[in-house]
């Protein structure tokens, strides 16, 4: 698996990160028994995947933590989270003891006496403040403990797909990784996260690069007549309303729509990490060769932009 560095952070991390949450959480959305999810992160690391990003909300930080007990602590990175507290429920006198609770209980269930990166959790816009301003410099007391070493920040991207959140957090210098949504469809973060976030040399991860309706062509087709009816895609940049990408799909571009999907994202400027959530380890080894592969061709990427370089509102799930 090919390697990177992951901003200012000076991780040298794999291309692919194990993703423990999403629609899979591992397979233990589809019925997978812990075993089974176990092997799936063991063979993540045996394909050279050294980035594991999980959290508690997703239910998997415990398994994650089996099956990393025994491998040597620097083979791997830890990416976890903890989401705000609510305030209507917590006084901020509380607050404190809420985050050291939470930090607690994921070093315990990852086996580990300190995380990589610590990322709060689905920040929306409307909270970043308090996020900024009071969250994030509790949070630091942790780093001189030695129990995180580097802080992140998450959106909410299913609910926040033109980033409102993250244009706020890359103008401060608090974070050191941000989490965005991205893919083919939605490529708006390259215009309005990235710029900002390579000057500040932030360290990146992109969720989102694969999902529903980036699985199959027929999701794809519907996604994008209806980015046509709302005014985000122009149909006259389409060639056919029943093959719509059919350019993306020849054999001398990519192996399916997912191997271009990931592969559009691998390649984007910032050196990003690219999540990508299985319970299968054949789907993961697929997944991990898509995302080794070299970029797409130049004339295919000038075509993606210009179909869907207007479009904000679709995230693909």
């Amino acid at each position: 698996m090919n390697r990177r560095i992951l901003g200012r952070t000076q991780l040298e991390t794999s291309v692919m990160g194990l993703g423990c949450g999403g629609n899979s959480r591992l397979g233990q959305a589809y019925g997978n028994s812990e075993s089974d999810s176990i092997r799936v992160v063991r063979t993540a690391l045996d394909e050279g995947i050294n980035f594991i990003d999980t959290a508690p909300t997703y239910g998997t930080e415990g398994i994650v933590g089996k099956a990393l007990n025994g491998v040597n602590r620097d083979q791997y990175i830890l990416s976890t989270k903890v989401s705000l507290p609510n305030p209507s429920r917590l006084g901020r006198w509380k607050d404190k003891r809420y985050f050291e609770k939470n930090l607690h209980q994921s070093l315990k269930h990852l086996k580990t006496d300190s995380i990589d990166i610590y990322n709060l959790h689905c920040v929306a816009a409307s909270h970043y403040a308090l996020a900024h301003d009071t969250y994030a410099e509790w949070l630091m007391k942790f780093q001189d403990q030695g129990k995180i070493r580097f802080l992140g920040i998450t959106e909410v991207f299913g609910n926040d797909p033109t980033h409102e959140m993250l244009k706020l957090a890359v103008r401060d210098s608090v974070w050191d990784v941000i989490m965005v949504g991205l893919n083919i469809v939605n490529q708006s973060a390259l215009r309005t996260i990235f710029p900002a976030a390579l000057d500040k040399n932030l360290g990146i991860q992109i969720m989102f690069a694969v999902r529903k309706a980036l699985v199959n062509q027929g999701g794809l087709k519907a996604l994008i007549a209806n980015l046509i009816e709302i005014g985000e895609v122009d149909p006259a940049e389409i060639e056919s309303a029943e093959d719509p990408i059919g350019f993306l799909l020849r054999p001398e571009v990519a192996e399916s729509l997912t191997d271009a999907a990931y592969r559009f994202c691998a390649h984007v400027s910032g050196s990003p990490i690219v999540l990508s959530g299985t319970g299968n380890p054949e789907h993961l080894r697929s997944n991990a060769a898509s995302l080794n592969r070299p970029p797409l061709p130049n004339h295919v990427l000038a075509r993606l932009k210009s179909i869907f370089g207007r479009v904000e509102r679709a995230t693909c799930n």
